[in-house]
């Protein structure tokens, strides 16, 4: 997000930054006017929460265990968040200096969807940035077309060529999103019903959006139907860019007969969650392919060797 308000920044635009005292990306914000509200969790306390997230990527489970534990951590977040919002909202002062600004919109990522309850409370249009909502609660808000036949739900490992029992699944698990939705955003909710003096929903706090920027393509995405106002921005996750090291793991979503970057005519095909191995050197990967894994090798001897000990691994 920080690219694009500087962004807007260059074109005269001004702009408000409102974050918590406790954050990681936005640091050096001399150019902007600032406002910092204060945060009931400490820096330590959300990276070992990202720690756990992302040592729980690395888990084989059910889709239906997926959802269940990510609702489990994602509830224990809310909490903080809930409080951090009530922090900024029953704050008279903060509000009374926002109310000031006569804001034109709101620019907000809306996973934990405080700044959709100040921009309704301001009564300005909002625009979300966001890499995709919980649950698929912006299928459901926008009323996007969400068809489960060929558009696999987050927690499967499916693909866009289901079988019929797969199908089935695929949409039992859409009803058990849009129960955990509910559930999940029910403290939020409740506030912006207490605050707003009105009765509000969880996907209430999402369906007024104006314009909808996502951070995702259709390159990395399995294609689904999106409506007028949801805008693909995926470029602008490389906006900020670092040398490689010696090299990089990256995992990608399923993809299928879809191009590699710098692969040159290799195409993948059929398959499943993959684990890309890239390096520095400019040379031609070599794509390999083992069971649910692929891997990109570079033609060294390390790279080599890491292809040979994990095969011989997976025929033990």
């Amino acid at each position: 997000m920080r690219n694009l308000i500087e962004k807007l920044s260059h074109r005269s635009h001004e702009s408000v930054v409102v974050v918590p005292d406790v954050n990681f990306h936005f640091k050096n914000l001399d150019q902007f006017t600032v406002r910092t509200f204060a945060a009931p969790y400490t820096k330590e306390y959300i990276e070992s929460m990202i720690k756990d997230y992302t040592n729980e990527v690395f888990e084989e489970k059910r889709a239906l265990q997926k959802a269940t534990d990510t609702y489990d951590r994602m509830m224990n977040m809310t909490r903080y968040f809930v409080e951090a919002c009530k922090n900024l909202l029953y704050n008279e002062t903060f509000l009374n200096d926002l109310e000031t600004h006569k804001f034109d919109a709101m620019l907000t990522d809306p996973v934990f969807p405080c700044g959709e309850i100040i921009a309704q409370h301001l009564s300005i249009p909002t625009v979300f940035f966001m890499r995709g909502a919980l649950f698929g609660v912006e299928q459901e808000a926008t009323k996007s077309p969400n068809p489960l036949s060929y558009v696999p739900r987050f927690f499967t490992v499916y693909t866009d060529h289901m079988t019929f029992n797969e199908r089935v699944k695929n949409f039992l698990l859409r009803y058990v999103e849009m129960i955990l939705c509910r559930i999940f955003y029910a403290p939020f909710a409740q506030l912006a019903s207490d605050f707003l003096h009105r009765e509000v929903s969880g996907v209430d706090l999402f369906s007024r959006a104006s314009i909808w920027l996502l951070r995702h393509d259709n390159v990395f995405e399995f294609p689904r139907p999106y409506m007028p106002n949801m805008v693909l921005i995926g470029g602008i996750n490389c906006a900020t860019k670092k040398p490689l090291n010696q090299y990089v793991i990256c995992f990608l979503p399923m993809l299928e007969g879809r191009r590699l970057a710098g692969g040159g005519a290799q195409r993948l095909t059929s398959i499943s969650p993959t684990l890309l191995v890239l390096a520095e050197e400019e040379r031609s990967p070599l794509l390999t392919q083992t069971g649910r894994e692929a891997v990109i090798e570079v033609n060294t001897d390390h790279y080599n060797r890491h292809s040979a000990e994990r095969r011989t691994g997976e025929q033990s």
